[in-house]
């Protein structure tokens, strides 16, 4: 799966509260966003929520679809 785009939760959580997630479509279509970030958006913006819910482009992804060297930038929950 290479030459996919991978968006983290604070990318999306921002430009949903602005009102821009258009700006993330400039880097190309589909964008994978990780089911832990997917996760984490749900916790922190509604806003950000509903897009993960209406915005086709926005392709949500397993965590152990994403290439070994995305896995390792842990982009999902924080853990303690």
């Amino acid at each position: 799966m290479a030459d996919q785009i991978v968006v983290n939760a604070s990318p999306l959580i921002v430009l949903a509260r602005a009102g821009r997630i258009d700006l993330l479509a400039i880097a190309g279509r589909p964008i994978s966003v990780p089911e832990s970030v997917c996760d984490e958006v749900r916790v922190h913006s509604n806003e950000a929520a509903r897009l993960l819910d209406t915005v086709a482009w926005l392709r949500t992804v397993p965590d152990a679809e994403m290439l070994p060297l995305i896995r390792s930038w842990d982009l999902g929950a924080e853990r303690p």
